[in-house]
């Protein structure tokens, strides 16, 4: 028991190490800019300088503020090593499975590596989500491969960015739930830092979990400044609030739509003159964020284009046409969030999620319209109001209102968009239930059946996050192996065939690991001896001989599950 103890930090110090994580991704964030700014592009020793001047900040914070330092500081050093070289290498190895990731992500990431400076213009950039979209993610993702000479390995940012998250909701759950066990503390730090979303994208190029980790996180800081905490948390909140607008233009909206409503919050709560420096301090950090970290892409599409938001705004791109379901196109953004939540895999029929359909459907699908979450995400969401309502007498009205009215915000800002059945789009929706599931824990005391139903939501909960590591595993396992062993394959006098369809950075990944390649112009190899053997469905082709197709194309579960639906 007392060398388990030994290794369980306390809340403070899990608060230092999520605070530290994050100041490692914002001063890499920065200082590119910086770098931007006098005209000079990505340098690989960026992302360690960044390091090593959060890890010896935190290291004098803990030595000041914990009482037990010396067993702290062993800690500090140890968790935050594993996580770097767990997260560094992890990413290096296992190769992006989406489609968005491949296009458009690893493409920005390659033409920072290769020179550009986002700052200086967009001259020889062919793409345009790369010319015009915010590239925070990216930019950070650059810095890390730039040192470890592997584009791949720039998916850190995904891990680090969400085991800060994970951290900061494990200090304020400890503090906010002191008599609860360390599991249970565990259990509802990792259920709200974890979402479907974040693990799903925890090793690939897409972006829209971040929006959810820095929303969580502005909201933890937000609780701690109404109750009168220090600079910390004001710094955490700068941080999120400065990252935000480089992640996505819908990113910043929620960001600050969320700043807006804490300031009418506190004023309402007559905490006014806190209510008038949050104001203040939020257009502040919308400035800089948008002006500063953010000149690329606001301001030099404003330049260019006469629109910080363009192409989404002021152009004629619509992104969304190919991207809409036909379930979708003649209801409203409320009739398609319902249908999203009640409707079968192909949007056909309606249907009892999780029991007239394929679980199989879920498990592979990777970027989803309809279920985003899940085929148990209803149960959760309708479940968690039904709870909510039974035992509303028994709690605290000064605990349960912020969570309550935090929720009812939450629910109604996936309306805002259009896109509110893209669960992708809306990842804070996820937190919803969990908001009113975490006010019951405040009752003072639930009868047996209520407990009994909270925990069954838990573990619908569980299920589903379950399910969403196992859509990323597959997918991930079945690209990496593939991908893998075709360039360990490849001799170093021999030429692989190949044709890809805009997505370049898999050449690029070739020329990383040695491999020659002869890319084609067609989908169609005039040598018929070769044998087809395709990424990404047919955005990525390879043409092998028969004795190597044979090695690498074993029937792995997707092809199984694949296979099985057309039959």
């Amino acid at each position: 028991m007392k060398g388990y103890r030994l290794f369980t930090p306390t809340a403070a110090e899990c608060y230092v190490w999520g605070y530290v994580l994050l100041s490692m991704l914002f001063l890499s964030l920065c200082l590119s800019s910086l770098l931007f700014a006098a005209g000079s592009h990505v340098q690989p020793w960026v992302f360690p300088a960044a390091c090593a001047v959060s890890v010896l900040c935190g290291h004098v914070w803990l030595a000041k503020t914990v009482k037990s330092a010396r067993g702290a500081v062993v800690r500090y050093y140890v968790v935050l090593f594993l996580l770097l070289f767990v997260a560094i290498s992890t990413s290096a190895l296992i190769y992006d499975n989406s489609s968005d990731g491949n296009l458009y992500h690893q493409g920005a990431v390659i033409a920072l590596l290769e020179g550009w400076n986002p700052f200086a213009g967009s001259d020889g950039i062919g793409v345009l989500w790369i010319r015009h979209y915010a590239k925070g993610v990216e930019t950070m993702a650059a810095m890390i491969a730039s040192f470890t000479g592997r584009l791949e390995s720039g998916k850190a940012v995904n891990i680090l960015l969400a085991a800060s998250t994970f951290f900061m909701a494990l200090a304020f759950m400890r503090r906010e739930f002191p008599a609860y066990s360390r599991g249970k503390v565990l259990w509802l730090a990792l259920v709200t830092s974890m979402s479907p979303i974040v693990l799903r994208q925890l090793y690939v190029y897409y972006v829209d979990y971040a929006m959810y980790s820095l929303m969580l996180l502005t909201v933890l800081s937000l609780v701690q400044i109404y109750r009168k905490s220090g600079f910390a948390a004001w710094s955490v909140l700068a941080m999120a609030a400065l990252m935000a607008p480089t992640v996505k233009f819908t990113v910043a909206f929620y960001e600050y739509w969320v700043l807006a409503v804490a300031v009418i919050w506190f004023f309402w709560a007559h905490r006014r003159r806190l209510s008038y420096q949050l104001a203040l301090f939020s257009v502040l950090l919308m400035v800089v964020g948008m002006c500063g970290l953010g000149y690329h892409p606001y301001v030099t599409n404003t330049l260019g284009w006469g629109n910080p938001f363009y192409p989404l705004v002021g152009s004629s791109v619509d992104i969304m046409a190919i991207n809409t379901p036909q379930l979708y196109e003649d209801g409203n953004r409320v009739i398609n969030f319902v249908r999203s939540l009640f409707y079968t895999y192909d949007g056909t029929a309606v249907w009892i999620p999780g029991v007239t359909d394929s679980l199989n459907d879920y498990v592979i699908a990777f970027d989803r319209r309809i279920a985003g979450f899940g085929p148990f995400f209803v149960y959760i969401l309708i479940g968690s109001v039904l709870l909510f309502a039974c035992c509303r007498r028994r709690l605290p009205v000064e605990k349960v209102r912020p969570c309550l009215l935090l929720a009812v915000l939450l629910f109604f800002s996936c309306f805002i968009f259009e896109q509110a059945w893209w669960m992708r789009y809306v990842p804070f929706l996820w937190a919803v239930p969990l908001l009113l599931l975490l006010c019951t824990e405040y009752a003072a005391a639930l009868t047996k059946g209520q407990k009994i139903f909270r925990n069954l939501l838990y573990g619908l909960m569980a299920a589903t996050m379950a399910m969403a590591v196992g859509s990323a595993a597959i997918g991930a396992m079945s690209v990496t192996g593939r991908f893998g062993a075709i360039c360990r394959s490849a001799s170093p006098n021999s030429t692989v065939k190949v044709y890809v369809r805009s997505m370049d950075s898999f050449l690029y990944k070739l020329r990383e690991n040695g491999v020659s390649y002869e890319l084609l112009d067609t989908m169609e190899c005039a040598d018929t001896t070769l044998c087809r053997l395709p990424l990404l469905e047919d955005w990525v082709v390879f043409y092998l001989d028969k004795d190597t197709y044979s090695r690498i194309k074993r029937p792995d579960f997707l092809d199984v599950v694949t296979r099985n639906k057309g039959e």
